[in-house]
């Protein structure tokens, strides 16, 4: 999925455009420890339906409609995708 992959991207360089930063300091970050396999399917779906808007702004006027523990789901899933691509990445370069 291009437009999962491109922000997963920014994401490992520590740039998350989708996210306000209010809705990232909100977020219970212990939830990162806890691994599911829903994660990447919560991502996949998400990020079906933001692909069908156009720019950035409309895809997190999207976001801004979700609940707020949907919305803090899907980023800490988001979170774990890069957590995953990085732990990979180091290890693979060790």
């Amino acid at each position: 999925m291009k437009d999962l992959d491109y922000y997963i991207e920014l994401g490992t360089q520590g740039i998350y455009p989708l996210f306000f930063k209010e809705w990232i300091d909100e977020l219970d970050l212990s939830a990162l420890n806890k691994k599911s396999d829903l994660d990447k399917e919560l991502l996949i779906e998400h990020f079906k339906k933001l692909s069908s808007h156009s720019n950035i702004d409309k895809k997190k006027i999207a976001l801004s409609a979700l609940d707020k523990d949907e919305r803090s789901d899907l980023i800490l899933s988001f979170f774990k995708e890069i957590d995953r691509l990085l732990s990979e990445s180091e290890f693979n370069s060790h």
